[in-house]
């Protein structure tokens, strides 16, 4: 069952010749002019984080306001808890106006961060920075005052749990501060 032209006859039709590939395939190399510049897209880290930034600073200035308008109430409180109690807590007054007063201030601190950092400027992140310090500031002074007062009331144990607490506030801070200047550290972001 051949045909003259020596081609396999396979249910009456001839069978078609299949194109073959010998050799590489050649690419197609896209010629640019003389001089082009290539525009990478900015990264939207800033505005990522700015957001979160935003997000955090307004927790931190509600906490902070909170607790200042809730100090003299605390300190009312107290002073009647002291007196029903045989033990005495000593929580120093001035943290009970300090401590939010702190908290207050970084809140707004990383809340002007978060929009400056939004709009591609530096002083977001300065800014940020400022706050992870004063946090750290107010986390070191918190955990002291409370293992001071644990202890004064004779349980120890929970005296060591605050110095954990405060171990846990540096590294916790730690990160946040990493995230915050991870800008600094990106090459496609361009901050002004």
């Amino acid at each position: 069952n051949h045909r003259l032209d020596n081609q396999p006859i396979t249910s009456g039709y001839a069978m078609q010749p299949q194109p073959q590939v010998i050799g590489q395939p050649t690419t197609q190399h896209v010629v640019l002019p003389e001089g082009a510049i290539f525009v990478e897209k900015p990264s939207s880290a800033p505005t990522i984080i700015g957001v979160l930034m935003i997000i955090a600073g307004i927790f931190g200035v509600l906490g902070g306001a909170w607790g200042l308008m809730m100090a003299t109430e605390t300190i009312t409180y107290l002073n009647d808890l002291n007196e029903e109690m045989d033990e005495q807590i000593n929580i120093p007054i001035w943290w009970i106006w300090v401590g939010p007063l702190l908290q207050l201030v970084g809140g707004i601190a990383v809340l002007a961060g978060g929009v400056f950092l939004m709009k591609r400027m530096k002083l977001g992140v300065f800014l940020g920075l400022g706050s992870v310090g004063i946090s750290i500031l107010h986390g070191i002074l918190n955990s002291t005052i409370a293992a001071q007062v644990y202890s004064d009331l004779g349980a120890d144990a929970v005296a060591g749990i605050a110095g954990i607490g405060m171990i846990f506030t540096i590294g916790c801070n730690a990160l946040c501060g990493l995230i915050i200047a991870l800008p600094l550290m990106m090459s496609n972001v361009r901050l002004e």
